[in-house]
């Protein structure tokens, strides 16, 4: 797995943190697409803004995006919506 500090890998909760909005919390869960985990945002409530912690410079995985690159996201949402 990779370090905690890497938040483009989704994999350590404490990369991540609400900055508007409320959630019950932020967790890593096993439902995932591909890695060993996923980011969980469990029981936000309305508009949630969620924010990565900085990423530096010199991290190696921007250093491997080239200009023009695309990028995925995954999102499993419930079944049961609170306000659809």
């Amino acid at each position: 797995m990779t370090a905690a500090t890497d938040p483009m890998t989704f994999e350590a909760a404490s990369d991540w943190h609400v900055t508007q909005g409320t959630a019950q919390s932020l967790t890593i869960t096993s439902t995932r697409t591909q890695g060993a985990g996923a980011l969980a945002v469990k029981a936000p409530q309305g508009y949630t803004r969620i924010e990565s912690a900085p990423l530096t410079s010199s991290n190696p995985n921007l250093a491997a995006i080239d200009l023009g690159a695309v990028m995925s996201l995954d999102f499993v949402l419930p079944a049961q919506q609170a306000n659809p």
